[in-house]
């Protein structure tokens, strides 16, 4: 069994009384304990001095599923000893990844299996308060569940309660890789066209999700996606010169298309 553990650097020490953050830089916090290991977490600020972390845990039948914590400022755990589990489904959940959602709040999204016979595996998000109550849908809010494989969701909050993804999607061939998003609003509906908007189609799509590019890549679309905040004003060039017009819809510069 292996811990997660939690690094904290101290600015300075706390009452031992009063806190849990320990007083050695060399002692670290348990955030969670419980059997098999837990992996791909993630540390986002709270906004207030405390921590949200969040991480993949396949603790029930070795099925991966996902759990969060919230320590304040203290370091006093908020949430259920070794997590809150995200969701009440015995399917698969991975591919995590996390951010603020700018007031104050945790937005998770993942690939999720739980169509996988029917549509295959789509991408989900959702919402939590600082309390743990989730804000969207239970068990996740689908983001797109198109036909084929959606995988390898990337996000960036919108500064207001919301999101916008970025994922890999194949659901016009199984050997043609599109590059999607959708903007998510703060009270969880959809501000594009369903399922999302392709914004890239790649040709080499094994080779790039291989590698490093396809990270890289995708970063610089949901930095893009966060400056643009769909107010219509960029006048920027599209990927592959594919003009974006509407003000729900982000105009994309050539130099965001995909490179190795």
């Amino acid at each position: 069994m292996r811990f997660l553990i939690l690094l904290v650097a101290l600015l300075c020490v706390a009452s031992p009384a009063a806190a849990e953050w320990s007083s050695s830089p060399v002692t670290n916090l348990t955030v969670c304990s419980a059997a098999n290991s837990q992996f791909q977490d993630y540390v986002i600020s709270d906004g207030v001095g405390g921590a949200y972390v969040a991480w993949v845990d396949p603790r029930s039948g070795g099925i991966y599923h996902l759990y969060a914590q919230h320590y304040d400022g203290r370091g006093n755990a908020l949430w259920a000893a070794n997590g809150l589990s995200i969701g009440s489904l015995t399917t698969f959940q991975g591919e995590l990844v996390a951010c603020g959602d700018g007031v104050g709040g945790l937005i998770l999204a993942w690939r999720d299996d739980r169509n996988a016979g029917v549509t295959g595996t789509d991408i989900y998000v959702q919402r939590l308060n600082s309390s743990g109550a989730a804000l969207w849908t239970a068990n996740g809010l689908a983001v797109c569940t198109a036909a084929n494989t959606q995988q390898f969701p990337k996000i960036v909050s919108d500064g207001a309660g919301g999101v916008f993804v970025a994922w890999s999607d194949w659901r016009d061939s199984a050997t043609w890789n599109d590059v999607c998003a959708q903007h998510v609003l703060s009270g969880g509906t959809m501000a594009w066209t369903a399922n999302g908007r392709r914004v890239q189609r790649d040709r080499d799509a094994a080779a790039r999700l291989a590698g490093p590019g396809w990270l890289r890549w995708c970063r610089r679309v949901v930095d893009r996606l966060a400056q643009l905040r769909d107010d219509g004003h960029r006048p920027l060039r599209a990927a592959h010169h594919e003009h974006r017009r509407s003000a729900v819809d982000p105009q994309w510069p050539r130099d965001l298309q995909c490179r190795r």
